[in-house]
């Protein structure tokens, strides 16, 4: 599953539950194709992360949904 979007929402834990390093990124993202996923966010800097910003998400290795914000909010995902 892949797909674009845009932030609803998003918080920094850093006292994540066992499992998790700190700090952590959530981003819960409302879907253009309907619905909303929470995702994990790269916490190396979280200045790109805003409430209504675009955002992409994708499905990693894992199984884990990720977050990224699209290129044209000024971040290129790796």
């Amino acid at each position: 599953m892949a797909g674009e979007g845009k932030v609803a929402s998003y918080t920094v834990s850093y006292m994540p539950p066992e499992g998790f390093n700190s700090p952590l990124l959530l981003v819960l993202v409302e879907l253009s194709e309907g619905g909303m996923v929470l995702c994990l966010g790269d916490t190396e800097d979280t200045s790109h992360v805003r409430i209504g910003g675009a955002a992409s998400v994708y499905v990693d290795r894992e199984g884990r949904y990720r977050y990224t914000p699209q290129a044209s909010e000024g971040h290129r995902p790796e």
